[in-house]
């Protein structure tokens, strides 16, 4: 299998009809204890990680994230815990699909949603303008397909200034 890398140019991503807010996860939080967002697993570190300028984000602190994108928006296939990609262990996306990926130190977000053909995706990164190997293995393990390749769009998003300055 291979992969087309193609790159998009003109693209308006813009988030006014995604609501991030947890107003509606109710939790209980004790001064002594580790649990922030019990029902998210995420703790007081997470917290701590998230509010810090120079924070690195986790496996929870995303998994967090796509489980509150899942309760949004849960016509959305993916949202899979970014742990099964280490492992190949991806389930199959055969609809519009959103997941967010983690090669090499770095987190991108790779869709389906806006693509009219069955082996395309959208990559958007805000660090480098092609995939490593890794993340194409996890790409091809969320489409599980028999086509011979893969198109991969490269969308043009903002660029993070350092590897320490995430836009994401």
């Amino acid at each position: 299998m291979y992969f087309r890398e193609s790159r998009i140019n003109d693209i308006d991503i813009t988030a006014h009809d995604i609501d991030l807010t947890a107003h509606d996860i109710t939790t209980t939080i004790s001064k002594n204890s580790l649990n922030w967002i019990p029902n998210l697993h995420l703790t007081m570190s997470d917290k701590n990680t998230i509010l810090h300028p120079a924070g690195w984000l986790t496996d929870t602190i995303i998994d967090a994230a796509q489980k509150l994108l899942k309760q949004q928006f849960p016509h959305i296939q993916g949202l899979q815990q970014v742990a099964l990609g280490l492992t190949m262990s991806f389930e199959m996306q055969s609809g519009e699909f959103l997941q967010i990926l983690h090669c090499n130190n770095h987190w991108f977000t790779v869709s389906s949603m806006g693509s009219n053909q069955t082996s395309a995706v959208n990559v958007f990164d805000s660090m480098y303008d092609s995939i490593p190997a890794l993340g194409k293995a996890q790409i091809a393990c969320l489409l599980k397909t028999s086509n011979d390749s893969i198109l991969v769009n490269i969308m043009r998003v903002q660029k993070q200034v350092s590897y320490l300055m995430c836009v994401f």
